[in-house]
């Protein structure tokens, strides 16, 4: 006997928003920093190298995503739309179901949500499949007999919160009519960051190393807004 995987990052949180955002801000300093010989010479005063560069133009294009990425027209349209469809209701439902679970049963969120979290495109078919697969579970699994009682509660939790036994069979149909779309994607490795996670995580040390840097190197203010750190932007972002 194992204990269940821990629950994923808290579900679009700020600090999940702020590290999806770090290809748009890296990407505005390593602009700003090509563009001007200034910034270069000051950030180089202070260690930073053509590897530093090189690096970061590399975490960046790795973050922007692989070559070999799969193309609408490769599919019907009836599986495009079911894809997009479900990539739209993940984000809602997941915060739904979390929000609805994780206080009042939390024994059945981490049952639910182990592992698991809105996500894009196919990946999104194969998490909302997942989903949808455990709350099965809590209705009728034998091997949750000893929690039924508390299951059905939280399932009618649920219900009040718009997902009812008929959203779920719709959801259901969406998932077998997208599942092309969904073989096409590796499945995702329980609670363990995906690769898109670890390459994030990895261009936003090399971009809070080198905003720090340049924060404390360059004083002028319009330098400071073209690699997106002056001081207003800061706190609008806040």
């Amino acid at each position: 006997m194992h204990d269940d995987p821990p629950m994923s990052l808290p579900l679009l949180t700020r600090a999940r928003a702020a590290l999806e955002s770090t290809p748009t801000k890296a990407a505005q300093l390593l602009h700003a920093i090509t563009m001007s010989f200034t910034i270069r010479t000051l950030l180089a005063r202070h260690g930073y190298s053509p590897d530093d560069h090189r690096e970061g133009l590399e975490l960046l294009r790795e973050c922007v995503g692989p070559d070999d990425v799969e193309w609408p027209e490769k599919f019907e349209l009836a599986v495009q739309d079911a894809v997009v469809e479900l990539d739209a209701w993940d984000e809602k439902g997941f915060r739904i179901v979390e929000a609805s679970l994780r206080h009042r049963f939390p024994d059945q969120a981490r049952f639910v949500l182990a592992g698991l979290g809105p996500t894009d495109g196919p990946g999104a078919v194969q998490g909302v499949r997942h989903l949808l697969d455990r709350l099965d579970a809590l209705e009728a699994s034998e091997d949750r007999k000893a929690s039924r009682r508390e299951d059905r509660a939280a399932l009618d939790a649920l219900a009040k919160r718009g997902i009812t036994t008929e959203e779920r069979k719709r959801l259901r149909a969406l998932v077998e009519a997208a599942e092309p779309a969904s073989e096409s994607v590796g499945s995702r490795s329980g609670p363990h960051p995906t690769d898109h996670e670890t390459r994030l995580l990895a261009l936003r040390a090399w971009y809070e190393e080198w905003a720090s840097i340049a924060r404390a190197a360059v004083t002028r203010e319009d330098q400071l807004t073209r690699m997106g750190l002056a001081s207003f932007q800061q706190r609008a972002e806040e």
